[in-house]
């Protein structure tokens, strides 16, 4: 980043994401950056660019910087370490993403990698610490949280495309390679990256729409991704509020249909619901005022560019 690119981004309204894997410690173990801290230069930025948003006139609960967090072996016993490191850092929701099966994690899976039953234990340890926060009067949120409560709560698709039914792989989302290549979406790209082709659909340079669109690769994750043609998801509670990556299947299980009774990514969105739900069950009135914020559906239309 620079101010020269920063200006240009604001310029066209872009709305800016980074990674920050918690404290200064455990983000400068797990990215490295010669000559420095790499949660340094992340911190630096991320103060920056949110003042230049607020210089615009642009509306902060929209116009802020969103960062992502990747959970690591090392994350588990620091759940509070995590969620406090984002409110310093002025963000306002925090995504506890698991690692997944892709690009540098997948090479060092043996150091990073842990049971998604301990995962899920540090989810609701975060969660809970979050829930305390709200009450006091710190506004954070969880995105997975927030998604899958703005369906319960609201029958509200908000359109992250990586849980819905079916998943926006090519008819929500393209990915652009550095090199001009498209692919189905960014785990397709990075899968590339990695040696596999699988997800590859096209060029800047050759493709038309239509093609993109109409390819069979779109059209074979388009009918794996359906949750009504699953055969573990088709009767499964909380099929109405979930979704599958077909990637994710393809790379972990070989197959773009899968089998989510074994899925880890599947063990991790019923374990979140499960939560939940049983949250939703106590009834407490400042948790149900916490998760019905959280589910609020803002006006986007401005982001559309004018052609």
């Amino acid at each position: 980043m620079t101010e020269e690119r920063m200006t240009y981004l604001l310029d066209h309204k872009v709305q800016i994401c980074t990674s920050i894997d918690g404290p200064q410690a455990l983000h400068d173990k797990q990215r490295k950056l010669a000559g420095g801290s790499a949660h340094g230069v992340a911190a630096h930025w991320i103060a920056r660019i949110n003042h230049a948003y607020v210089e615009r006139g642009l509306d902060p609960t929209l116009y802020h910087i969103e960062a992502l967090l990747t959970t690591t072996r090392d994350t588990l016993a620091m759940p509070r370490e995590v969620v406090d490191s984002y409110i310093a850092l002025g963000c306002r929701a925090l995504f506890l993403r698991p690692v997944d099966p892709f690009g540098f994690a997948a090479r060092v899976g043996d150091r990073v990698e842990y049971p998604r039953d301990e995962y899920l234990t540090f989810y609701r340890s975060a969660l809970d610490y979050m829930l305390a926060l709200n009450r006091d009067g710190v506004e954070i949120l969880e995105r997975f949280a927030a998604i899958f409560l703005t369906k319960i709560l609201t029958g509200t698709d908000p359109n992250y495309l990586d849980i819905r039914s079916p998943c926006g792989a090519g008819i929500g989302q393209v990915a652009y390679n550095y090199d001009g290549k498209i692919f189905t979406c960014d785990e397709g790209r990075i899968l590339h990256e990695m040696g596999d082709d699988s997800f590859l659909i096209g060029d800047v340079e050759t493709s038309k729409y239509r093609e993109l669109m109409g390819h069979p690769t779109v059209r074979a994750l388009t009918i794996a991704s359906n949750l009504d043609g699953q055969p573990d998801c088709v009767n499964c509670a909380y099929q109405p509020y979930c979704g599958v990556c077909p990637v994710h299947s393809h790379r972990t299980q070989g197959s773009l249909f899968g089998r989510m009774r074994e899925s880890a990514l599947c063990a991790v969105f019923k374990g979140i619901q499960d939560y939940l739900f049983e949250k939703l069950a106590e009834g407490d009135l400042s948790t149900l005022r916490t998760f019905a914020k959280w589910t609020t559906v803002r006006e986007r239309s401005h982001y559309l560019q004018a052609c």
